[in-house]
């Protein structure tokens, strides 16, 4: 009997110890997930971009402040643009904000933090 509840022991504290794991696992996953869906947008948006200046006459698309004017994009994308989007004079994205706390903005791409434990 006494192998036995020591087996007990030993599998409650291994499951004690996988529940964490997996937790953790999940939510890598869930910021793998989020920094691929906010660079899929940001192709997006470049893709409006062009489109919106190929329309009219090379204007860009954006505000007195440099920020991507999501209503003037908005007829080349389907769904809501979560990001904000600050466009250069060429049109390039140099700066964006606004995808939450699991990616950043760097090297003109949204990339996972890799230092936080969710």
């Amino acid at each position: 009997m006494k192998s036995q509840s020591g087996s007990l022991v030993v599998g409650l504290l291994l499951l004690m110890g996988l529940i964490p794991v997996g937790l953790l696992g999940a939510q890598f996953a869930v910021g793998m997930a989020e920094e691929s869906v906010a660079n899929t947008e940001v192709s997006t948006v470049r893709l409006a971009i062009v489109a919106y200046q190929v329309e009219n006459g090379g204007e860009l698309p954006v505000n007195l402040s440099g920020e991507l004017d999501k209503d003037k994009v908005g007829s080349y994308i389907v769904g809501d643009i979560k990001g904000d989007y600050k466009i250069d004079g060429e049109g390039l994205i140099i700066d964006a904000s606004g995808w939450g706390d699991r990616v950043e903005w760097a090297d003109g791409k949204w990339v996972r933090k890799q230092h936080e434990i969710y």
